[in-house]
Protein backbone atom coordinates (compact mmCIF):
# COMPACT_ATOMS: atom_id res chain seq x y z
CA UNK A 1 0.00 0.00 0.00
CA UNK A 2 0.78 3.71 -0.15
CA UNK A 3 -0.27 6.73 1.70
CA UNK A 4 -3.00 7.55 -0.32
CA UNK A 5 -2.89 11.73 -0.30
CA UNK A 6 1.10 11.57 -0.59
CA UNK A 7 1.86 8.84 -2.90
CA UNK A 8 3.20 10.78 -6.21
CA UNK A 9 1.20 9.50 -8.64
CA UNK A 10 -1.71 10.06 -6.48
CA UNK A 11 -0.99 13.76 -5.03
CA UNK A 12 -1.05 15.96 -8.09
CA UNK A 13 -3.69 18.40 -8.21
CA UNK A 14 -4.29 18.36 -3.87
CA UNK A 15 -3.56 21.70 -2.30
CA UNK A 16 -3.93 20.38 1.40
CA UNK A 17 -2.12 17.44 3.24
CA UNK A 18 -4.55 14.21 3.94
CA UNK A 19 -6.32 13.39 6.95
CA UNK A 20 -3.69 13.88 9.45
CA UNK A 21 -2.82 12.37 13.23
CA UNK A 22 0.05 13.96 14.00
CA UNK A 23 -0.40 18.16 15.86
CA UNK A 24 2.99 19.20 14.36
CA UNK A 25 4.53 22.21 16.29
CA UNK A 26 6.06 24.45 13.62
CA UNK A 27 7.12 27.31 16.24
CA UNK A 28 10.32 27.21 17.71
CA UNK A 29 11.46 28.27 21.08
CA UNK A 30 8.30 29.42 22.13
CA UNK A 31 9.13 27.82 25.56
CA UNK A 32 11.75 30.35 26.75
CA UNK A 33 13.64 27.88 28.12
CA UNK A 34 16.80 29.03 26.81
CA UNK A 35 15.85 32.86 28.25
CA UNK A 36 17.89 35.61 26.36
CA UNK A 37 21.05 35.04 25.29
CA UNK A 38 23.40 36.79 27.35
CA UNK A 39 26.19 37.62 24.66
CA UNK A 40 24.18 38.64 21.52
CA UNK A 41 21.23 39.84 23.93
CA UNK A 42 18.72 37.96 21.43
CA UNK A 43 15.86 35.47 22.67
CA UNK A 44 16.90 32.43 20.56
CA UNK A 45 14.37 31.58 17.47
CA UNK A 46 12.68 35.61 17.77
CA UNK A 47 13.62 38.49 15.76
CA UNK A 48 13.13 41.88 18.09
CA UNK A 49 10.80 44.65 16.33
CA UNK A 50 11.55 47.16 18.81
CA UNK A 51 12.38 47.43 22.67
CA UNK A 52 14.41 44.76 25.05
CA UNK A 53 12.62 41.42 25.89
CA UNK A 54 13.19 40.04 28.73
CA UNK A 55 12.46 36.23 29.74
CA UNK A 56 12.34 35.08 33.29
CA UNK A 57 13.26 31.52 34.58
CA UNK A 58 10.06 29.99 35.13
CA UNK A 59 9.19 25.70 36.20
CA UNK A 60 9.35 23.76 32.40
CA UNK A 61 11.03 26.80 30.69
CA UNK A 62 10.41 30.30 30.91
CA UNK A 63 8.31 33.74 30.27
CA UNK A 64 8.97 36.05 27.77
CA UNK A 65 8.26 39.71 29.07
CA UNK A 66 7.50 42.48 26.40
CA UNK A 67 6.52 46.00 28.67
CA UNK A 68 5.30 48.81 26.02
CA UNK A 69 6.28 49.17 22.89
CA UNK A 70 8.83 46.25 23.36
CA UNK A 71 7.81 43.07 20.04
CA UNK A 72 9.50 40.22 19.08
CA UNK A 73 8.36 38.43 15.51
CA UNK A 74 9.02 34.42 14.07
CA UNK A 75 7.91 33.37 10.52
CA UNK A 76 6.97 30.04 10.53
CA UNK A 77 6.10 27.04 7.60
CA UNK A 78 2.58 25.51 6.59
CA UNK A 79 1.70 23.63 3.58
CA UNK A 80 -0.93 24.93 1.27
CA UNK A 81 -4.25 25.92 3.38
CA UNK A 82 -3.50 23.34 5.86
CA UNK A 83 -5.20 24.76 9.45
CA UNK A 84 -3.25 26.06 12.37
CA UNK A 85 -3.80 26.97 15.98
CA UNK A 86 -1.93 29.47 17.79
CA UNK A 87 -1.82 29.07 21.37
CA UNK A 88 -0.39 30.24 24.88
CA UNK A 89 -0.86 31.70 28.16
CA UNK A 90 -1.30 35.29 28.66
CA UNK A 91 -0.60 37.60 32.08
CA UNK A 92 -0.91 41.32 31.44
CA UNK A 93 -1.95 43.29 28.43
CA UNK A 94 -0.88 43.06 24.77
CA UNK A 95 -0.90 41.85 21.13
CA UNK A 96 -0.80 39.46 18.68
CA UNK A 97 -0.30 40.07 15.29
CA UNK A 98 -0.60 37.28 12.51
CA UNK A 99 0.81 38.12 8.67
CA UNK A 100 0.02 36.08 5.98
CA UNK A 101 2.29 35.66 2.90
CA UNK A 102 0.13 38.16 0.92
CA UNK A 103 1.46 40.98 3.29
CA UNK A 104 -2.78 40.61 5.24
CA UNK A 105 -2.22 41.11 8.62
CA UNK A 106 -4.86 40.41 11.62
CA UNK A 107 -4.51 41.82 15.00
CA UNK A 108 -5.99 40.73 18.38
CA UNK A 109 -5.82 43.18 21.49
CA UNK A 110 -5.72 41.22 24.32
CA UNK A 111 -5.90 41.87 28.50
CA UNK A 112 -5.92 39.31 31.78
CA UNK A 113 -5.26 39.84 35.00
CA UNK A 114 -4.60 36.01 35.58
CA UNK A 115 -2.79 33.49 33.90
CA UNK A 116 -5.07 32.66 30.69
CA UNK A 117 -4.58 30.35 27.28
CA UNK A 118 -5.21 32.12 24.21
CA UNK A 119 -6.04 30.21 21.21
CA UNK A 120 -5.86 31.79 17.73
CA UNK A 121 -6.43 29.92 14.20
CA UNK A 122 -6.57 29.96 10.40
CA UNK A 123 -10.32 30.33 10.92
CA UNK A 124 -9.68 34.08 12.69
CA UNK A 125 -6.93 34.54 10.67
CA UNK A 126 -9.32 34.97 7.66
CA UNK A 127 -12.44 36.31 9.11
CA UNK A 128 -10.50 39.20 10.06
CA UNK A 129 -8.86 39.27 6.40
CA UNK A 130 -11.92 38.76 4.71
CA UNK A 131 -10.21 36.45 2.16
CA UNK A 132 -8.17 33.00 2.34
CA UNK A 133 -4.86 33.63 3.76
CA UNK A 134 -1.59 32.26 2.14
CA UNK A 135 1.77 30.65 3.23
CA UNK A 136 4.17 31.72 4.74
CA UNK A 137 3.23 33.71 8.25
CA UNK A 138 4.68 35.52 10.44
CA UNK A 139 3.76 35.48 14.60
CA UNK A 140 4.14 39.33 16.19
CA UNK A 141 3.48 39.61 19.78
CA UNK A 142 3.39 43.23 21.36
CA UNK A 143 3.82 44.90 24.82
CA UNK A 144 1.43 47.40 25.16
CA UNK A 145 1.51 48.82 29.09
CA UNK A 146 4.15 49.54 31.13
CA UNK A 147 2.03 48.55 33.97
CA UNK A 148 0.64 45.30 32.77
CA UNK A 149 3.83 43.70 30.82
CA UNK A 150 2.82 41.22 28.75
CA UNK A 151 4.28 37.46 30.19
CA UNK A 152 3.78 34.68 27.57
CA UNK A 153 5.00 31.40 28.19
CA UNK A 154 4.19 28.00 26.36
CA UNK A 155 3.17 29.00 23.08
CA UNK A 156 3.03 26.63 20.25
CA UNK A 157 1.86 26.87 16.89
CA UNK A 158 0.23 23.45 15.98
CA UNK A 159 -0.87 22.44 12.74
CA UNK A 160 -2.05 18.53 11.19
CA UNK A 161 0.46 16.73 9.72
CA UNK A 162 0.80 13.41 7.91
CA UNK A 163 2.03 10.10 10.27
CA UNK A 164 2.48 7.43 8.41
CA UNK A 165 4.06 3.99 10.37
CA UNK A 166 7.42 3.38 9.21
CA UNK A 167 6.29 0.38 7.06
CA UNK A 168 4.15 2.70 5.01
CA UNK A 169 6.88 5.51 5.30
CA UNK A 170 9.24 2.78 3.38
CA UNK A 171 6.58 1.85 0.73
CA UNK A 172 6.09 5.72 -0.24
CA UNK A 173 10.12 5.87 -0.73
CA UNK A 174 10.38 3.03 -2.54
CA UNK A 175 7.60 3.93 -4.94
CA UNK A 176 9.31 7.88 -5.35
CA UNK A 177 12.76 6.06 -6.36
CA UNK A 178 11.00 4.12 -8.90
CA UNK A 179 8.58 7.05 -9.98
CA UNK A 180 12.19 8.66 -10.50
CA UNK A 181 14.81 5.41 -11.74
CA UNK A 182 12.16 3.89 -14.42
CA UNK A 183 11.71 6.47 -16.62
CA UNK A 184 15.27 7.16 -16.81
CA UNK A 185 15.41 3.83 -17.87
CA UNK A 186 13.38 3.64 -20.07
CA UNK A 187 13.86 7.04 -21.54
CA UNK A 188 17.45 8.00 -20.96
CA UNK A 189 19.33 5.49 -21.51
CA UNK A 190 22.06 5.70 -25.22
CA UNK A 191 20.50 4.78 -27.43
CA UNK A 192 21.88 6.86 -30.38
CA UNK A 193 24.94 5.73 -32.55
CA UNK A 194 25.70 1.86 -33.37
CA UNK A 195 25.93 0.91 -30.39
CA UNK A 196 23.16 1.26 -27.13
CA UNK A 197 24.83 1.23 -23.53
CA UNK A 198 23.52 1.63 -20.32
CA UNK A 199 24.84 5.39 -19.85
CA UNK A 200 22.32 8.41 -19.21
CA UNK A 201 22.39 10.40 -22.80
CA UNK A 202 18.61 11.36 -23.36
CA UNK A 203 16.92 14.14 -21.24
CA UNK A 204 13.37 13.58 -21.66
CA UNK A 205 10.36 15.60 -20.71
CA UNK A 206 8.24 15.27 -17.54
CA UNK A 207 5.09 15.48 -18.78
CA UNK A 208 5.14 13.57 -22.07
CA UNK A 209 8.71 11.69 -21.60
CA UNK A 210 9.49 13.05 -25.22
CA UNK A 211 13.11 13.68 -26.15
CA UNK A 212 14.07 17.10 -24.48
CA UNK A 213 17.12 18.49 -26.09
CA UNK A 214 19.81 16.49 -28.43
CA UNK A 215 21.60 13.40 -26.74
CA UNK A 216 24.51 14.66 -24.06
CA UNK A 217 28.05 14.76 -25.69
CA UNK A 218 30.08 13.24 -23.02
CA UNK A 219 28.66 10.26 -20.44
CA UNK A 220 29.75 7.84 -18.43
CA UNK A 221 29.37 8.54 -14.56
CA UNK A 222 25.76 9.28 -13.59
CA UNK A 223 24.37 10.32 -10.24
CA UNK A 224 21.40 8.12 -11.41
CA UNK A 225 23.42 4.99 -11.08
CA UNK A 226 25.37 6.12 -8.00
CA UNK A 227 22.10 6.64 -6.00
CA UNK A 228 20.64 3.82 -7.51
CA UNK A 229 23.72 1.53 -6.41
CA UNK A 230 22.99 3.02 -2.51
CA UNK A 231 19.46 2.20 -2.86
CA UNK A 232 20.10 -1.39 -4.72
CA UNK A 233 22.26 -2.21 -1.29
CA UNK A 234 19.74 -1.61 0.98
CA UNK A 235 16.28 -2.78 -1.31
CA UNK A 236 17.93 -5.13 -3.71
CA UNK A 237 15.33 -5.24 -6.24
CA UNK A 238 16.11 -7.35 -9.30
CA UNK A 239 14.75 -4.58 -12.15
CA UNK A 240 17.52 -2.61 -10.31
CA UNK A 241 19.96 -5.14 -9.87
CA UNK A 242 20.16 -6.03 -13.91
CA UNK A 243 20.29 -1.91 -14.15
CA UNK A 244 23.48 -1.42 -12.43
CA UNK A 245 25.28 -4.85 -13.75
CA UNK A 246 24.28 -3.75 -17.44
CA UNK A 247 25.55 -0.28 -16.28
CA UNK A 248 28.89 -1.09 -14.57
CA UNK A 249 29.59 -3.78 -17.29
CA UNK A 250 29.67 -0.74 -19.82
CA UNK A 251 31.17 1.39 -17.68
CA UNK A 252 34.53 -1.16 -16.95
CA UNK A 253 34.58 -1.62 -20.49
CA UNK A 254 34.12 1.96 -22.10
CA UNK A 255 35.02 4.59 -19.40
CA UNK A 256 38.95 3.20 -18.01
CA UNK A 257 41.61 3.72 -20.38
CA UNK A 258 42.99 0.10 -21.36
CA UNK A 259 46.49 1.58 -20.79
CA UNK A 260 46.17 3.93 -17.80
CA UNK A 261 43.74 2.74 -16.26
CA UNK A 262 42.29 6.24 -15.93
CA UNK A 263 38.49 7.06 -15.82
CA UNK A 264 37.41 8.47 -19.25
CA UNK A 265 33.96 9.93 -20.99
CA UNK A 266 32.35 8.74 -23.57
CA UNK A 267 30.87 10.27 -26.66
CA UNK A 268 27.36 8.05 -27.17
CA UNK A 269 26.87 9.52 -30.70
CA UNK A 270 30.27 9.19 -32.25
CA UNK A 271 30.76 5.69 -29.88
CA UNK A 272 34.26 6.80 -29.42
CA UNK A 273 35.90 7.04 -26.46
CA UNK A 274 36.88 10.64 -25.09
CA UNK A 275 40.94 10.53 -24.12
CA UNK A 276 42.36 13.71 -24.62
CA UNK A 277 40.39 15.20 -22.56
CA UNK A 278 41.57 15.72 -18.68
CA UNK A 279 38.97 15.23 -15.89
CA UNK A 280 38.53 15.20 -12.33
CA UNK A 281 38.83 11.15 -11.20
CA UNK A 282 37.83 11.32 -7.58
CA UNK A 283 34.55 10.67 -8.37
CA UNK A 284 34.72 7.64 -10.77
CA UNK A 285 36.64 6.45 -7.77
CA UNK A 286 34.51 6.82 -5.02
CA UNK A 287 31.67 5.01 -7.52
CA UNK A 288 34.33 2.22 -8.64
CA UNK A 289 34.90 1.42 -4.51
CA UNK A 290 31.40 2.02 -3.81
CA UNK A 291 30.17 -0.44 -6.03
CA UNK A 292 33.07 -2.93 -4.93
CA UNK A 293 31.37 -2.81 -1.37
CA UNK A 294 27.41 -2.16 -1.81
CA UNK A 295 27.21 -3.20 -6.09
CA UNK A 296 25.83 -6.83 -7.93
CA UNK A 297 28.34 -9.32 -6.23
CA UNK A 298 29.87 -10.55 -9.56
CA UNK A 299 30.82 -7.23 -10.46
CA UNK A 300 32.31 -6.29 -6.94
CA UNK A 301 36.11 -8.09 -7.45
CA UNK A 302 36.19 -6.49 -11.19
CA UNK A 303 35.42 -3.04 -9.82
CA UNK A 304 37.92 -3.15 -6.69
CA UNK A 305 40.49 -4.26 -9.20
CA UNK A 306 39.86 -0.85 -11.71
CA UNK A 307 39.95 1.01 -8.17
CA UNK A 308 43.63 -0.50 -7.34
CA UNK A 309 44.61 0.39 -11.12
CA UNK A 310 44.00 4.15 -10.50
CA UNK A 311 45.25 4.01 -7.36
CA UNK A 312 48.32 2.88 -8.58
CA UNK A 313 48.75 5.32 -11.08
CA UNK A 314 48.12 8.37 -8.79
CA UNK A 315 51.01 7.05 -6.62
CA UNK A 316 53.14 6.74 -9.69
CA UNK A 317 52.13 10.30 -11.31
CA UNK A 318 49.92 12.25 -9.28
CA UNK A 319 51.87 13.45 -6.13
CA UNK A 320 53.10 16.28 -6.35
CA UNK A 321 56.67 17.39 -4.75
CA UNK A 322 54.49 19.60 -2.25
CA UNK A 323 52.59 16.40 -0.86
CA UNK A 324 49.42 17.71 -2.68
CA UNK A 325 47.93 15.07 -5.27
CA UNK A 326 46.77 15.94 -8.37
CA UNK A 327 42.85 15.99 -8.79
CA UNK A 328 42.53 15.55 -12.58
CA UNK A 329 43.75 13.51 -14.96
CA UNK A 330 44.52 13.06 -19.00
CA UNK A 331 43.42 9.52 -19.45
CA UNK A 332 45.11 8.90 -22.90
CA UNK A 333 48.93 9.51 -21.18
CA UNK A 334 47.71 9.85 -17.92
CA UNK A 335 49.55 13.31 -17.41
CA UNK A 336 48.56 15.01 -14.39
CA UNK A 337 46.52 18.78 -14.07
CA UNK A 338 46.36 20.78 -10.87
CA UNK A 339 43.85 23.72 -12.70
CA UNK A 340 40.75 22.88 -10.09
CA UNK A 341 39.09 24.72 -7.59
CA UNK A 342 40.99 24.29 -4.04
CA UNK A 343 37.93 22.84 -2.69
CA UNK A 344 39.33 19.57 -4.61
CA UNK A 345 42.85 19.28 -2.78
CA UNK A 346 41.25 16.54 -0.62
CA UNK A 347 39.46 14.59 -3.27
CA UNK A 348 41.50 11.88 -4.51
CA UNK A 349 43.71 11.54 -1.20
CA UNK A 350 40.08 10.55 0.35
CA UNK A 351 39.55 8.42 -1.96
CA UNK A 352 42.75 6.78 -1.79
CA UNK A 353 42.51 6.28 1.69
CA UNK A 354 39.09 4.18 1.25
CA UNK A 355 41.01 2.01 -0.97
CA UNK A 356 44.23 1.48 1.10
CA UNK A 357 42.27 0.34 3.93
CA UNK A 358 39.99 -2.39 1.42
CA UNK A 359 43.36 -3.64 0.10
CA UNK A 360 45.14 -2.93 3.27
CA UNK A 361 47.84 -0.89 1.43
CA UNK A 362 49.53 2.03 3.58
CA UNK A 363 51.45 3.62 0.67
CA UNK A 364 47.87 5.07 -0.04
CA UNK A 365 47.29 5.78 4.07
CA UNK A 366 50.88 7.49 3.94
CA UNK A 367 49.67 9.45 0.57
CA UNK A 368 46.25 11.07 2.31
CA UNK A 369 48.43 11.58 5.29
CA UNK A 370 51.03 14.06 3.51
CA UNK A 371 48.04 15.82 1.80
CA UNK A 372 46.25 16.40 5.05
CA UNK A 373 49.17 17.99 6.71
CA UNK A 374 50.12 20.33 3.64
CA UNK A 375 46.35 21.83 3.74
CA UNK A 376 46.58 22.31 7.20
CA UNK A 377 50.17 23.91 7.44
CA UNK A 378 48.53 27.78 6.42
CA UNK A 379 44.53 26.38 6.65
CA UNK A 380 42.23 28.03 8.81
CA UNK A 381 38.72 27.73 9.29
CA UNK A 382 37.07 31.40 8.69
CA UNK A 383 33.15 32.56 9.95
CA UNK A 384 31.39 33.85 12.17
CA UNK A 385 27.80 33.51 13.63
CA UNK A 386 26.40 35.82 11.28
CA UNK A 387 28.54 35.28 8.26
CA UNK A 388 29.33 31.48 8.77
CA UNK A 389 29.19 30.91 5.17
CA UNK A 390 30.97 30.04 3.08
CA UNK A 391 33.54 28.71 5.56
CA UNK A 392 31.05 26.28 7.06
CA UNK A 393 29.29 25.02 4.16
CA UNK A 394 32.58 24.89 1.26
CA UNK A 395 35.55 24.95 3.24
CA UNK A 396 34.25 22.47 6.04
CA UNK A 397 31.65 21.05 4.05
CA UNK A 398 34.14 19.51 1.63
CA UNK A 399 37.44 19.37 4.14
CA UNK A 400 35.84 18.22 6.47
CA UNK A 401 34.20 15.72 4.12
CA UNK A 402 36.78 14.28 3.26
CA UNK A 403 38.48 14.34 6.71
CA UNK A 404 35.48 12.22 7.78
CA UNK A 405 36.12 9.49 4.89
CA UNK A 406 39.80 9.56 5.90
CA UNK A 407 39.23 9.12 9.43
CA UNK A 408 36.45 6.44 8.46
CA UNK A 409 38.96 4.50 6.69
CA UNK A 410 42.12 4.50 9.03
CA UNK A 411 39.91 5.38 13.02
CA UNK A 412 43.60 5.71 14.21
CA UNK A 413 45.28 7.58 12.31
CA UNK A 414 45.36 11.37 14.13
CA UNK A 415 45.90 13.32 11.27
CA UNK A 416 42.53 12.59 9.73
CA UNK A 417 40.84 13.19 13.22
CA UNK A 418 42.55 15.99 13.90
CA UNK A 419 41.69 17.78 10.89
CA UNK A 420 38.00 17.05 10.62
CA UNK A 421 37.56 17.88 15.00
CA UNK A 422 39.43 21.11 14.34
CA UNK A 423 36.49 22.16 12.20
CA UNK A 424 33.79 20.95 13.56
CA UNK A 425 34.79 22.28 17.63
CA UNK A 426 35.33 25.68 15.38
CA UNK A 427 31.94 25.76 13.95
CA UNK A 428 29.42 23.98 16.18
CA UNK A 429 29.09 27.03 18.40
CA UNK A 430 28.79 29.29 15.32
CA UNK A 431 26.11 27.08 13.56
CA UNK A 432 24.42 27.06 16.78
CA UNK A 433 24.57 30.52 17.45
CA UNK A 434 23.74 30.60 13.45
CA UNK A 435 21.02 28.46 13.22
CA UNK A 436 18.88 29.95 17.00
CA UNK A 437 19.78 33.63 16.16
CA UNK A 438 19.19 33.96 12.60
CA UNK A 439 22.48 34.06 10.88
CA UNK A 440 23.53 33.98 7.40
CA UNK A 441 22.86 30.05 5.95
CA UNK A 442 23.25 28.30 2.88
CA UNK A 443 21.11 25.93 1.56
CA UNK A 444 23.67 23.42 1.03
CA UNK A 445 24.60 23.43 4.67
CA UNK A 446 23.15 20.15 4.60
CA UNK A 447 26.69 18.59 3.22
CA UNK A 448 27.39 19.38 7.08
CA UNK A 449 24.91 17.74 8.79
CA UNK A 450 26.32 14.01 7.22
CA UNK A 451 29.43 15.08 8.40
CA UNK A 452 28.11 15.62 12.02
CA UNK A 453 26.20 12.52 11.81
CA UNK A 454 29.63 10.90 10.60
CA UNK A 455 31.44 12.15 13.44
CA UNK A 456 28.82 11.32 16.00
CA UNK A 457 29.32 7.65 14.92
CA UNK A 458 33.37 8.12 15.49
CA UNK A 459 33.26 9.98 18.94
CA UNK A 460 29.89 8.86 20.74
CA UNK A 461 30.29 11.79 23.48
CA UNK A 462 29.77 14.06 20.62
CA UNK A 463 26.60 12.93 20.05
CA UNK A 464 23.73 14.18 22.19
CA UNK A 465 25.15 18.05 20.69
CA UNK A 466 25.15 16.65 17.44
CA UNK A 467 21.88 15.90 17.58
CA UNK A 468 20.38 18.96 18.86
CA UNK A 469 22.57 20.63 16.52
CA UNK A 470 20.93 18.75 13.43
CA UNK A 471 17.40 19.19 15.26
CA UNK A 472 17.49 22.54 15.34
CA UNK A 473 19.17 23.30 11.94
CA UNK A 474 16.34 21.16 10.16
CA UNK A 475 13.15 23.03 12.17
CA UNK A 476 15.61 26.09 11.08
CA UNK A 477 15.37 25.39 6.90
CA UNK A 478 12.20 23.69 7.08
CA UNK A 479 11.23 27.27 8.89
CA UNK A 480 13.50 29.83 6.22
CA UNK A 481 13.10 27.59 2.85
CA UNK A 482 9.35 28.47 2.17
CA UNK A 483 8.31 31.15 -0.17
CA UNK A 484 5.28 32.96 -0.10
CA UNK A 485 3.94 31.00 -2.87
CA UNK A 486 3.99 27.80 -0.18
CA UNK A 487 6.68 26.36 -1.96
CA UNK A 488 9.76 25.10 -0.51
CA UNK A 489 12.78 25.62 -2.96
CA UNK A 490 16.68 25.71 -1.78
CA UNK A 491 18.23 29.59 -0.92
CA UNK A 492 20.10 31.20 1.41
CA UNK A 493 17.76 31.78 4.49
CA UNK A 494 18.74 35.38 6.94
CA UNK A 495 16.96 36.46 9.73
CA UNK A 496 14.39 32.83 8.96
CA UNK A 497 13.59 34.25 5.81
CA UNK A 498 14.68 33.09 2.66
CA UNK A 499 16.87 35.46 0.49
CA UNK A 500 17.05 34.21 -2.99
CA UNK A 501 20.70 35.28 -3.45
CA UNK A 502 21.51 34.99 -7.55
CA UNK A 503 24.57 32.92 -6.39
CA UNK A 504 24.21 29.48 -4.74
CA UNK A 505 20.21 29.60 -4.71
CA UNK A 506 18.38 27.39 -6.75
CA UNK A 507 14.34 27.96 -7.59
CA UNK A 508 13.53 24.17 -8.70
CA UNK A 509 13.38 21.08 -6.59
CA UNK A 510 14.50 21.94 -2.65
CA UNK A 511 17.03 18.90 -2.91
CA UNK A 512 19.63 20.98 -0.24
CA UNK A 513 16.14 20.84 2.20
CA UNK A 514 15.08 17.20 1.75
CA UNK A 515 18.52 15.60 1.74
CA UNK A 516 18.99 17.64 5.08
CA UNK A 517 15.53 16.18 6.20
CA UNK A 518 16.28 12.42 4.95
CA UNK A 519 19.81 13.20 6.96
CA UNK A 520 18.29 14.03 9.98
CA UNK A 521 16.07 11.08 10.42
CA UNK A 522 18.97 9.64 12.03
CA UNK A 523 17.69 6.56 14.54
CA UNK A 524 21.12 6.55 16.72
CA UNK A 525 20.56 10.31 17.37
CA UNK A 526 17.35 9.52 18.19
CA UNK A 527 16.17 11.99 15.75
CA UNK A 528 14.42 9.58 13.68
CA UNK A 529 10.95 10.34 14.71
CA UNK A 530 7.45 11.28 13.36
CA UNK A 531 8.08 15.30 13.84
CA UNK A 532 11.08 15.04 11.13
CA UNK A 533 8.85 12.07 8.74
CA UNK A 534 6.36 14.88 8.86
CA UNK A 535 8.77 18.00 8.01
CA UNK A 536 9.87 15.66 5.16
CA UNK A 537 6.18 14.75 4.12
CA UNK A 538 5.10 17.99 3.83
CA UNK A 539 7.91 19.75 1.66
CA UNK A 540 7.68 16.62 -0.38
CA UNK A 541 4.11 17.02 -0.87
CA UNK A 542 5.19 20.77 -2.13
CA UNK A 543 7.60 19.86 -4.38
CA UNK A 544 4.93 17.01 -6.10
CA UNK A 545 2.75 20.19 -6.49
CA UNK A 546 5.31 23.01 -7.64
CA UNK A 547 7.64 20.49 -10.28
CA UNK A 548 6.08 16.88 -10.36
CA UNK A 549 4.94 15.15 -13.53
CA UNK A 550 4.56 11.95 -14.57
CA UNK A 551 8.11 11.13 -15.77
CA UNK A 552 9.65 12.73 -12.69
CA UNK A 553 10.46 16.69 -11.56
CA UNK A 554 11.11 19.30 -13.49
CA UNK A 555 14.08 21.51 -12.55
CA UNK A 556 12.98 25.12 -12.62
CA UNK A 557 9.98 26.69 -10.54
CA UNK A 558 8.06 26.89 -14.23
CA UNK A 559 7.22 24.98 -16.64
CA UNK A 560 7.79 26.19 -20.06
CA UNK A 561 4.60 26.42 -22.10
CA UNK A 562 4.45 26.71 -26.05
CA UNK A 563 5.08 24.98 -29.28
CA UNK A 564 8.62 23.05 -29.22
CA UNK A 565 8.82 24.24 -25.05
CA UNK A 566 10.35 21.15 -23.17
CA UNK A 567 10.34 20.61 -19.49
CA UNK A 568 13.35 18.30 -18.89
CA UNK A 569 13.22 15.96 -15.56
CA UNK A 570 16.35 17.15 -14.52
CA UNK A 571 14.82 17.52 -11.31
CA UNK A 572 14.34 14.24 -10.55
CA UNK A 573 18.45 13.32 -10.40
CA UNK A 574 18.50 16.18 -7.75
CA UNK A 575 15.89 14.72 -5.88
CA UNK A 576 16.43 11.97 -6.06
CA UNK A 577 19.74 11.63 -3.22
CA UNK A 578 17.26 13.07 -0.68
CA UNK A 579 15.03 9.56 -1.21
CA UNK A 580 17.71 7.00 -1.34
CA UNK A 581 18.94 8.99 2.22
CA UNK A 582 15.57 8.25 3.34
CA UNK A 583 15.92 4.40 2.50
CA UNK A 584 19.18 4.17 3.86
CA UNK A 585 17.72 5.52 7.63
CA UNK A 586 14.52 3.40 7.80
CA UNK A 587 14.14 0.03 9.18
CA UNK A 588 13.03 -3.04 6.75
Amino acid sequence: MCIPALCLLLFQGADQPPEATLALDVLDGGDFSLGVDPELNRVPWWRTRSGVPRVEPSKGGGILVLEAGCAVEQPFALHGNAPFVFAGELTGRGAVEIEDGAGGVARAELEFAEPTRVELDRVWLERELGRASTPRYTLRLFGTDTEAPARWRGLSVTTPAPEPTLPEMRIDVLARIDHIVLPYLEHGLDRVGPRATQFVTQLFDTDTAAPSGAPLSRVGYSPLFDNLLFAYHREPREEWGVALTAHLNDFLELCLHPTTGLPRTWDPVADQPVDGEPIEIAIHLRFLIDAAERGPEALRQRCLEAARRIGEWVLAYGVLPTGEVAPKYRPGDGRPYTETAPLRRLDVPAQLARLGARIGDERHLRTAREAVRVLEYAHHWPGTWDRIDPGFDDDYGHYGERAVTMWEAWPDEPAFRDLALSGWHTYAPLWRDAVRHGGNIAADQVRCWRIAERIARLEPELAPSIASLVDEAARLHYKGGQGTDGVWVDVTIFGFDPQRLPVGDTAGVPHNLLEGLAVAHDDKLGLATPDTRARFLLAMAATDLAFGGRYGYITGTRRAVGQGATNPAIGSLRLLPALVDLLERLPG
